[in-house]
């Protein structure tokens, strides 16, 4: 209904029914080929309802950012407001298995990699809002 709402707001209307059933078709193409089902979703909705490809992928697309924002807060607001449970879990299982992989000793490279992918996610923003 979500996905259903963002096209409606492109001035396209889509019926529940058929909103339901292009999401199966993505369900079903991505037990074949993981991640093309979207590809799919989007080219149903041309085919029945002559939604344009560029439009409701875009909105698909919309939809997953907004979706990882959410993530991101919520995994930020787990680790502030239940701070001591996050502290020990992170002792428990991610602490032995960075030493474990050896990650430890290059965390220079890491907070390098780090920052820089930091960097161009800033660039790409500030591409899009320009």
């Amino acid at each position: 209904m979500r996905w259903q709402m963002m096209i409606k707001s492109l001035n396209y209307d889509i019926g529940f029914p058929k909103a339901f059933y292009s999401l199966f078709v993505n369900y079903l193409v991505n037990l074949g080929i993981p991640r093309t089902g979207e590809i799919a979703r989007c080219a149903v909705l041309k085919q029945y309802d002559d939604i344009p490809f560029d439009k409701s992928f875009g909105s698909l697309v919309n939809e997953r950012v907004i979706d990882v924002i959410m993530l991101g807060i919520l995994g930020v607001s787990v680790a502030v407001f239940q701070y001591d449970i996050f502290l020990s879990f992170v002792k428990k299982y991610f602490l032995p298995f960075i030493e474990e992989k050896g990650l430890a000793e290059n965390y220079k490279f890491l907070i390098g990699l780090g920052l820089g992918l930091l960097l161009i996610l800033a660039i790409i923003f500030w591409l899009i809002k320009k």
